[in-house]
C-alpha cells in the first residue's frame, strides 16, 4: 500500500509526500497543481517500484473546494481517497510537533491518518454531476433569496421612516406590485396630496394596474395628509427627494436579484422524482423527505427544499471528512455528574 498526503493550496501550489505501509516517507515533499499531467507524474511517482496489485490512498482535507477535482481524477483511477476534517489531522499534528505548523508537517500529518487512525476514516463518496449542479443551485437561490429578503426589510425600515403606519393602513403586502409602483413614483407625500385620488388612479391605470387592485389609493392619500400635518414643512426635517432616491436604487437592486432567482433553470435546483427516489435509497437517514413531498415548482416551498439540500450536503461534507464516531446512549447508560469542589475554608 502506498499513500499520498496532500496538503491543498487556493493560491499556492500543493504539497504532497508519500508514505509506505511501514509508515515510511519515500520521497521529499512534491508541489504540484491541479493538472491533469501534473497528477498523472504524481500518481506514477507513488507507484514507483511497488506490485502491480498495489493499493494507493490519497489523504487530504477539506480546502475551499479545490479537493474535487482531485478527488475526481484519483476515483477514476479507482483509488481510495479520504477527505478528512482539518481538527484531526491538527491533532495529529500537535502530537508530532508542538506548537507547529508547516507545509511538510501537514503532508506528513495527513499522509500517516490512515495508519495511526483507520477506524475513523471513510472513503469518499462522490454524488455526481447532477447532485452537484443541484447542490450549487441551491445554494445560490438561497444567497438570492436572503440578499432578497435584506432588501425587503430596509425597504420597510424606511416607511417606517417616511410612511409610517404604511404597511398596518394602506399596503398589507409591503412587496406587492402596487407598493413597489407606489415606491417608484409617488414616495414623497406632497406629489400625493397634489394628485389626489382621481390622479393616482389615473396614472395607476396607464401604467397598466389592474382597476379592482385600487382599495389602497384612498387611504394613501388620506396618510399623506397626516403627514403634512405631521412633519410640517416636509424639507424640513426629512428629505422626501433623497428617501425617495434611495427607495427606487433598493427596488432596483430587487429587481436584479428577482431576476437572477427566476433565471437560474428549474431542472437544475428541482429535484426529479427519479432523484428523490434514489435520494431515500442513499441517503434516507439524511434526508427522510418522501419524493411525493419534493416541490415540484419555483416556490417558497422550493426555497425550502434548497435549504434542505443545503444542510444535508454540509451533513455529507461531514461525514466525507471522516468524523469520529458519536457514542451512543440509552437509558440504561449510567450518566455520572462530577460533584462540586468543598469550598476551602480561609485559614
Amino acid at each position: 500500500m502506498r499513500i499520498i498526503g496532500i496538503d491543498l493550496g487556493v493560491t499556492a501550489k500543493h504539497r504532497a509526500i508519500i508514505v509506505d505501509e511501514r509508515s515510511q516517507f519515500i520521497s521529499p515533499v512534491i508541489q504540484f497543481e491541479t493538472q491533469l499531467a501534473e497528477l498523472e507524474r504524481l500518481r506514477a511517482r507513488a507507484l514507483e517500484g511497488a506490485d502491480p496489485d498495489c493499493s494507493l490512498v490519497v489523504v487530504m482535507e477539506a480546502t475551499n473546494i479545490v479537493w474535487y477535482p482531485i478527488s475526481v481524477y484519483f476515483t477514476r483511477h479507482g483509488d481510495t481517497v479520504h477527505v478528512v476534517n482539518p481538527r484531526m489531522s491538527a491533532d495529529l499534528a500537535r502530537f508530532y510537533k508542538r506548537h507547529a505548523k508547516s507545509d511538510r508537517l501537514s503532508t506528513k500529518v495527513l499522509a500517516r491518518l490512515p495508519l495511526v487512525s483507520p477506524e475513523s476514516l471513510y472513503p469518499l463518496v462522490l454524488s455526481g454531476a447532477d447532485y452537484l449542479a443541484m447542490q450549487r443551485g441551491c445554494r445560490e437561490l438561497d444567497r438570492l433569496t436572503v440578499q432578497s429578503s435584506a432588501i425587503k426589510n430596509r425597504l420597510q425600515a424606511i416607511d417606517l421612516l417616511g410612511w409610517p403606519g404604511l404597511k398596518q393602513r394602506v399596503f398589507s403586502d409591503p412587496s406587492g406590485t402596487a407598493a413597489r409602483w407606489f415606491r417608484n413614483h409617488f414616495y414623497d407625500p406632497q406629489r400625493v396630496v397634489e394628485a389626489g385620488e382621481a390622479g393616482l388612479r389615473q396614472t395607476w391605470r396607464v401604467a397598466g394596474g389592474a382597476q379592482d387592485d385600487e382599495d389602497w389609493i384612498e387611504p394613501l392619500v388620506a396618510l399623506a395628509k397626516e403627514l403634512r400635518r405631521l412633519y410640517g414643512d416636509l424639507s424640513t426635517y426629512l428629505d422626501y427627494n433623497a428617501l425617495a432616491a434611495e427607495v427606487a436604487r433598493e427596488q432596483r437592486r430587487l429587481a436584479d436579484l428577482e431576476a437572477d432567482a427566476n433565471s437560474i433553470p428549474a431542472a437544475t435546483w428541482r429535484p426529479s422524482r427519479a432523484w428523490g427516489r434514489m435520494a431515500q435509497q442513499s441517503s434516507s437517514a439524511s434526508l427522510a423527505i418522501p419524493a411525493d413531498s419534493l416541490p415540484t415548482a419555483a416556490s417558497v416551498a422550493g426555497v425550502a427544499w434548497c435549504r434542505v439540500v443545503t444542510r444535508v450536503a454540509r451533513g455529507r461534507a461531514r461525514a466525507c471528512a471522516s468524523p469520529r464516531p458519536v457514542p451512543t446512549w440509552s437509558r440504561s447508560t449510567p450518566i455520572s455528574t462530577p460533584m462540586p469542589r468543598a469550598r476551602e475554608t480561609p485559614r
